[in-house]
């Protein structure tokens, strides 16, 4: 007596191959999308999961048109899981991009963020880069007087030393 059980394993394996073969591979625009959605729902981990899986397809290639919003994806659900690999994020981000790093708005975006959520000395880290890169703009220039009002109640050396020698403290 045959065993019935190896023509109908393999009559459903040829009936399942067509379906598997015409799955979809995730893009990094798909995650960059999944990524978006889990920032708006305040779902950091799942943001951040989503902006690795896309930073993992395009294999750090910062030429992608992708990049740009997944590495700034990933550091803004980064700015409520870790502050400080946020800013070391955001700073790596800066050598990566070519033409000297993101745009003024973005350096504004994170260390305003960080400014918000009370990482100071860390919003201070991110806007002194872009100080650097754009010094003197208006948006930084907000951006470093809000923490330094914020800084008031927080009473680090290093940070006051920072604004200070920048003309934010008297």
């Amino acid at each position: 007596m045959k065993s019935q059980l190896l023509p109908t394993t393999l009559a459903a394996l040829a009936l399942a191959l067509p379906i598997f073969s015409c799955a979809k591979v995730a893009t990094p625009d798909d995650f960059n999308q999944q990524g978006e959605i889990a920032l708006q729902e305040l779902d950091y981990d799942a943001a951040k999961a989503n902006f690795e899986g896309a930073l993992a397809v395009l294999a750090q290639d910062s030429t992608s048109p992708d990049y740009l919003q997944a590495k700034l994806g990933l550091i803004e659900s980064l700015v409520y899981l870790d502050h400080d690999s946020c800013a070391v994020e955001f700073m790596g981000l800066a050598s990566d991009l070519p033409g000297g790093g993101p745009p003024l708005k973005d350096y504004v975006y994170i260390a305003g963020l960080l400014a918000n959520a009370g990482h100071l000395e860390s919003s201070f880290a991110v806007a002194d880069l872009g100080n650097q890169r754009f010094p003197d703009a208006p948006g930084l220039v907000k951006v470093f007087e809000n923490i330094a009002e914020k800084a008031k109640n927080v009473g680090s050396s290093k940070l006051n030393e920072g604004l200070a020698g920048l003309g934010y403290l008297e």
